[in-house]
């Protein structure tokens, strides 16, 4: 969850599109953890695409490394975002194997997918 950055409301998660490792902290935790989701706020409608990068192979081992980059949604992308997501039976599970989770998945493999997806939402 976060801070919407137009009308400064809690967003929600829309969806995790992809997630790797363990979480810091927990249990199984091995050098890497990274995730990337679309949070949007339920006042205005605009989104956020996410990445987060954590990682610890610089000691110490307990001050961990970690990086996230964010690209705006419009509101309408995040209308379309969320209709492609109607058929999706739980959108909060990055390893759903739906058309709509692997497309975000593909399409998101690097900085310039993320950018260009982020684009491609804000443009109506």
């Amino acid at each position: 969850m976060g801070i919407c950055v137009v009308c400064r409301a809690d967003q929600r998660t829309v969806v995790i599109i992809s997630c790797w490792g363990v979480p810091h902290g927990a249990s199984g935790h091995q050098v890497n953890y990274r995730w990337s989701s679309v949070m949007a706020c339920p006042e205005c409608g605009a989104g956020l695409l996410v990445h987060f990068d954590h990682d610890c192979f610089h000691p110490p081992w307990e001050e961990p490394w970690e990086m996230d980059w964010s690209w705006p949604v419009d509101a309408d992308g995040v209308q379309r975002l969320t209709s492609a997501l109607v058929g999706c039976p739980d959108p909060l599970q990055p390893s759903c194997e739906c058309p709509a989770h692997r497309t975000l998945r593909d399409i998101t493999g690097g900085a310039s997918g993320r950018r260009g997806m982020a684009a491609a939402w804000a443009s109506a």
